[in-house]
Formats: C-alpha cells, sequence, structure tokens
C-alpha cells in the first residue's frame, strides 16, 4: 500500500515539472512566429520601397495590391510604406520610414 502512494506522488510531480516545462516551450514558440510574422512584413515593405524608388519619377507604378500597401510622400524626402489590415479595418499593421537622398 505504501508504495501506491509514493508512485502517486512521483506521478503528480512529473506532470508538475511537464506543465512548467511545456508553458515555457509554448511561450518561446510563440515568440518566434511573432518574430517570424514582422520579418515578412518588413521584407514586404522593403521589396515595395526598392519598387517604388525604382520606377521613374513621372511614372510611378499602379500596384496590383494597392488595397493592401499605403504609400505616404506628403513630407519632403521621406516614403513612408504602410501594411494595411484587413479590407473592413484600415489600420496599419506595420510600417517603415525611409528618408530619401535629395
Amino acid at each position: 500500500m505504501r508504495r501506491k502512494g509514493e508512485t502517486f506522488t512521483e506521478f503528480l510531480m512529473a506532470a508538475a515539472v511537464f506543465g512548467v516545462m511545456m508553458t515555457g516551450i509554448f511561450e518561446f514558440m510563440a515568440n518566434q512566429t511573432d518574430n517570424l510574422a514582422k520579418i515578412r512584413h518588413m521584407d514586404d515593405l522593403m521589396y515595395h520601397a526598392q519598387v517604388y524608388m525604382n520606377a521613374p519619377k513621372n511614372n510611378k507604378p499602379d500596384w496590383d495590391d494597392k488595397d493592401k500597401i499605403a504609400y505616404d510622400t506628403s513630407t519632403e524626402n521621406t516614403l513612408i510604406i504602410k501594411k494595411k489590415g484587413k479590407k473592413d479595418d484600415e489600420q496599419s499593421i506595420v510600417s517603415m520610414t525611409f528618408k530619401l537622398k535629395p
């Protein structure tokens, strides 16, 4: 009878340790996923900035995804590119500001 109590206690301790470890692992995975999403958004914005800057000044291209990307050149020597959220939500997910040489 005494042995059954020890094995149950061992099981509870192992379950508690496993739970603590899994909490750390899931938090790590969530942070890495968030970091990967940010990197992908920034890479996409860098691509659009390069295409925008390589286009002729008098003939800026009409984007296929203009409902997803917004360009702001209202400030002199500055290009702001924003990646929009869903069509219903006009808030930007992420944005980048580029200083342009005169």
